[in-house]
């Protein structure tokens, strides 16, 4: 499959925007009251996927691993002062409004219906871990899905060095890298039983893994996809179907601990390998995902990925025992595409414009899209 290298992968977009919603979904049934055989028996039916939190987050890192590698790809020359800038405006500035959104709805809404959310005393060193995002941390005093953008944000500053390996080295050799990093971060964790379970540096080098996955793909997608076209369709029907249960690992070694739970996210990353190439190879999926209600909800999806948790909270401490969780999970749905729409519009768009601006001068002219970067926006 050849592409146009400037062009965007609004396939990739739609793939985003899919599994924002998925960790919405992910986070309704987990709050809300859902009976517990129903919770026993979803993980064995085709449906498991649509709770798949943590393994949508996962896709996030793999497509941010790929989008942010591919102007380093293109050989041309990035340079790390407005790499930076552009990845603070992209992702920092939004996350900012979220915390402040996410402290106005403490204080406003918090009712203690959920122990485990806006909990803990807050003080002058909570608000600086917020606001620096270097030290380990609780994610639940404001926005629990921050944690994400916490490792987000200390990779994207090893990235350039994460690409030098990338380029300069064979794909065996960084997947060796990227191993021996997630299994150093896996192996600390469990001999420090105090480190935070979300925010701490430990899994941040689990996580360099996935975006080196990530990079990976973006180099040798070509390759890949030739492979992968290869198989015959009933071949292809059993590759996938395999792999649709690789993703849902994570839950059936969740009970086992850190280190099978930590070692599954590589499995989730082989899937979502399997899931971009597999739609970047089929044009007809790959047609269907470039729908514009799909990659509409791929332009939303960072906003999604952040503020439907303040929505499901509010929500859930307004109206406990006075709606039925049903209908808190629809208006949860409604009021999260309505929210993430304004708040796209009004935060990202022009937080996207500033990066543009801070970085334009000076900037000698390329064929680089710059919106390629700018599509590395999790969560």
């Amino acid at each position: 499959m050849k592409r146009i290298e400037n062009s965007r992968y609004y396939e990739l977009d739609s793939l985003r925007g899919i599994a924002a919603l998925i960790v919405v979904i992910f986070h309704c049934w987990v709050l809300l009251d859902v009976p517990l055989k129903i919770k026993s028996n979803i993980w064995y039916t085709p449906f498991a996927f649509l709770i798949s939190g943590h393994q949508s987050v996962i896709v996030f890192f793999l497509l941010s691993g790929f989008v942010l590698a591919l102007p380093f790809l293109r050989g041309v020359k990035v340079n790390y002062y407005k790499f930076m800038i552009k990845r603070l405006c992209r992702i920092y500035i939004p996350y900012l409004f979220a915390i402040i959104v996410g402290i106005t709805c403490r204080y406003l809404f918090n009712q203690n219906v959920l122990p485990g959310h806006w909990s803990g005393s807050l003080n002058l060193a909570v608000y600086l871990n917020h606001l620096v995002l270097i030290s380990s941390f609780s994610q639940n005093y404001f926005v629990p899905v921050i944690w994400s953008l916490v490792h987000e944000m200390r990779i994207s500053i090893l990235f350039p060095l994460i690409m030098f390996l990338v380029i300069n080295l064979n794909w065996r050799i960084n997947l060796l890298i990227g191993a021996l990093s997630s299994l150093i971060g896996i192996t600390l964790l469990r001999f420090d039983s105090g480190a935070d379970m979300f925010t701490n540096y430990y899994d941040t080098f689990h996580y360099i893994f996935i975006f080196i996955m990530g990079a990976l793909v973006a180099k040798h997608k070509e390759d890949l996809i030739h492979i992968f076209n290869k198989f015959k369709h009933n071949i292809l029907f059993v590759i996938l179907n395999f792999v649709v249960y690789v993703f849902g690992y994570k839950y059936i070694s969740y009970y086992g601990g850190a280190l099978p739970s930590k070692v599954s996210d590589w499995l989730t990353a082989f899937a979502g390998v399997v899931f971009i190439i597999a739609i970047l190879g089929k044009q007809s999926w790959g047609n269907v995902l470039r729908k514009k209600i799909f990659t509409y909800l791929g332009q939303i999806s960072y906003s999604i990925y952040l503020f439907h948790i303040l929505i499901l909270i509010t929500l859930i401490n307004v109206f406990h025992n006075k709606l039925h969780d049903s209908i808190i999970f629809i208006l949860t749905i409604i009021l999260t595409l309505i929210v993430s729409s304004l708040t796209y519009f009004i935060v990202e768009r022009p937080s996207i414009r500033l990066g543009k601006i801070l970085t334009s001068k000076k900037q000698k002219a390329t064929n680089r899209s710059p919106s390629l970067i700018e599509m590395g926006n999790e969560g």
